[in-house]
């Protein structure tokens, strides 16, 4: 059964620089979801603290967009939505405060806010390649989704 197909040589885990790349047996919790050091010039995986730039270039900390971490936060991200949609049409009633509206409404807030901040520290795919340069991360968010993230917090 295992012989019906083969996989792509960049979908081997084997032939990445990082273990928290493709959604296999690496999706533990112990290697899963931690920041990332990246070459900051070249934009490539180095893998763990100890292990020198290829290019002799400064590193730079990334989240990996497919870690455990950042899927968690896009699940609280999507409750936190779903709460949004149920409770703003209902501000038209003028509903009487409450200690736990109060509460989700700081906590929405809070959220949102460090959602833009993380924003700016979220490797992203770009043709397949995993950009992980802080400077094309930045360009990436400052022209796409900090505008809007910044309306709406």
């Amino acid at each position: 059964p295992a012989a019906r197909f083969r996989l792509k040589k960049e979908w081997r885990l084997e032939n990445n620089n990082s273990a928290t790349m493709g959604w296999g047996n690496d999706m533990d919790s112990s290697s899963f979801g931690q920041l990332q050091l990246g070459d900051e010039n070249t934009g490539r995986i180095v893998g763990d603290r100890n292990q020198q730039s290829p290019t002799g270039n400064t590193r730079t900390c990334y989240i990996h967009p497919s870690s455990t971490a950042r899927f968690n936060w896009d699940i609280c991200g999507l409750v936190l939505i779903t709460y949004d949609l149920i409770t703003i049409p209902m501000m038209v009633f003028d509903m009487p405060d409450s200690t736990f509206s109060q509460t989700m409404d700081w906590l929405t807030l809070s959220f949102w806010t460090g959602d833009m901040l993380q924003s700016f520290f979220l490797a992203y795919y770009d043709r397949g390649q995993l950009i992980t340069s802080r400077q094309l991360i930045w360009k990436r968010y400052l022209r796409t989704w900090f505008f809007v993230d910044s309306l709406v917090v």
